[in-house]
């Protein structure tokens, strides 16, 4: 009889050490990323909106291809994200002169970003952009 309730013990402490190790599904880390092809539009002062593309790459390098009507201009740069801001800050190679950077905010459920780009350090003033992966 003591060998059954030792017995008995032991199998209820195994089932209660098997379910309190197991994975809760609320501390799961988000499988989306920004990382990728991101296309869209940007809307610079006073002009049209015209395509762009931004290349988010793993280990933060960035890399920009904006088509516009006469020229491709490539940039390529830095990113970041915290929580579901992202911050860029790129140079353009060839056409269009300069170091521009960006702030958005990422909505990982409708895969979209939405954001302002600025002159320099700045973020905004500029223009603004969205861009779907």
């Amino acid at each position: 009889m003591k060998k059954k309730l030792i017995n008995g013990v032991f199998a209820f402490m195994i089932v209660i050490a098997a379910i309190s190790c197991s994975k809760s599904d609320t501390n799961v880390p988000s499988t989306n990323t920004i990382t990728g092809k991101w296309n869209g539009s940007i809307t610079g002062p006073g002009g049209p909106s015209h395509q762009i593309t931004f290349n988010f790459k793993a280990g933060g390098s960035f890399a920009v291809d904006s088509a516009s009507t006469s020229l491709t201009d490539w940039a390529t740069g830095t990113w970041i994200l915290a929580a579901d801001s992202v911050r860029a800050v790129y140079t353009f190679l060839d056409g269009i002169q300069g170091t521009y950077s960006i702030a958005g905010k990422y909505s990982a459920d409708f895969k979209t970003m939405i954001g302002t780009l600025g002159i320099n350090s700045s973020t905004s003033g500029y223009g603004t952009f969205v861009v779907a992966k």
